[in-house]
């Protein structure tokens, strides 16, 4: 689970976690978008439906077979870029797949990318360029049921609070992480 700042997130996260066989989950409409909708179908990206919860249903499920295929899921809470860096109150439908699967919750935040390609502009400032990936100590599913989605949320939304804290400050000293 990370938070999302910007178009660039994804390319950051594809390297940062390409040795975890990811899969990116991404709202359906996106997949409608001639040339980008077919390549990131071609990525592998997963379509998620917010609108209709029956189609949503069978979203979920479609993501739990991703997983038991050995694939990680990279989900963003937020369910959209924020425009301000701040986290946006967290979708609960995405913590469904890991109580599901009983699957390990690894908190991400990102920081930096906002800087360089904020939400709703085409044109990179190429002035900021450093980005920092803060990954979390994993978060146990198996004792919790579906109904603490809630409690989940909670627990990654402080974990990836307390990551972007710490990237904030480490960007603001000038050292690496």
């Amino acid at each position: 689970m990370v938070n999302h700042q910007s178009q660039l997130d994804i390319p950051v996260l594809e390297k940062v976690l390409k040795p975890y066989k990811i899969r990116f989950l991404a709202k359906k409409s996106l997949f409608y978008i001639p040339f980008f909708g077919w390549a990131i179908k071609v990525l592998g990206y997963l379509p998620v439906e917010r609108k209709d919860p029956k189609d949503g249903l069978k979203s979920i499920l479609s993501c739990i077979e991703t997983f038991k295929k050995g694939y990680s899921l990279v989900i963003f809470p937020e369910g959209t870029r924020s425009p301000s860096g701040e986290l946006l109150p967290f979708k609960l439908g995405g913590f469904l797949i890991p109580l599901k699967t009983k699957a390990e919750v690894v908190p991400v935040a990102i920081w930096g990318t906002i800087q360089i390609l904020p939400k709703g502009k085409i044109w990179f400032k190429t002035f900021q360029k450093e980005v920092k990936v803060f990954i979390g100590e994993p978060i146990e599913t198996s004792h919790l049921i579906l109904k603490d989605k809630d409690k989940l949320s909670l627990m990654v939304r402080n974990s990836i609070n307390e990551g972007l804290e710490l990237l904030r400050s480490e960007i603001k000293k000038g050292s690496a992480l």
